[in-house]
């Protein structure tokens, strides 16, 4: 009698220890709230929300809408895309984001899609995308980058540094259509001083676009 009730208490104790400590248990939530996390980052980078249309001017304000939404979703392993309608704008923001982009997608997820126009430095963002859509009515133009310079009497530093600026920035943009396209840099060249309007077929040709949509 007495070693049963010994081996009931040992079981009681046991069963209280055990009750005791799945006070601990709540190491467990932060496992739920995870969870929840991604399930909440899967929703911003899942239907509707896994596609950006860009049908503005590229300016500045446009690198931290793309860092606060295709960039973590690309950055996540989540496919996403690009939706181009523009008439063009800062040069060095294109670059910019551009390069961010490139950098985050490295598994290749990212399309991007002109519907309309992707013109001046639009066209450097379009070439972000690992797939590059063009639907059939839509037209390019790329030209040699233009920049804004601002100088006083007083103070002619931005000036005399302009045409040092504007070559680095040309030369960047040449590279860029390079190095994601079939053309050379010297074809480039003569492509943006021609200043001519690109058809969808041209872009195609060119190896800026990789395929076109909508015929």
């Amino acid at each position: 009698m007495k070693k049963l009730v010994a081996a009931l208490s040992v079981v009681l104790l046991g069963t209280l220890t055990i009750d005791w400590f799945a006070g601990e248990a709540t190491t467990a939530i932060p496992a739920i709230e995870t969870t929840k996390v991604d399930e909440g980052d899967k929703l911003k980078c899942t239907g509707k929300h896994k596609r950006f249309v860009l049908d503005d001017k590229v300016d500045w304000g446009l690198t931290g809408k793309i860092f606060d939404t295709v960039i973590p979703c690309l950055e996540g392993g989540f496919s996403q895309e690009i939706v181009i309608n523009s008439p063009g704008g800062s040069p060095t923001t294109a670059h910019g984001v551009y390069e961010a982009l490139r950098i985050a997608d490295t598994q290749n997820r990212l399309t991007t899609t002109v519907y309309g126009n992707s013109h001046s430095a639009a066209v450097y963002v379009f070439l972000a995308g690992a797939t590059r859509n063009i639907s059939c009515s839509s037209t390019m133009q790329i030209h040699p980058v233009t920049l804004r310079v601002v100088a006083s009497s007083n103070d002619r530093t931005e000036l005399n540094s302009f045409p040092e600026r504007w070559e680095k920035t040309e030369e960047r943009s040449i590279n860029i259509l390079a190095h994601r396209t079939k053309l050379t840099k010297d074809e480039v060249r003569e492509l943006k001083l021609g200043h001519r309007l690109l058809t969808a077929e041209d872009a195609l040709g060119h190896g800026i676009a990789t395929e076109i949509i909508g015929c």
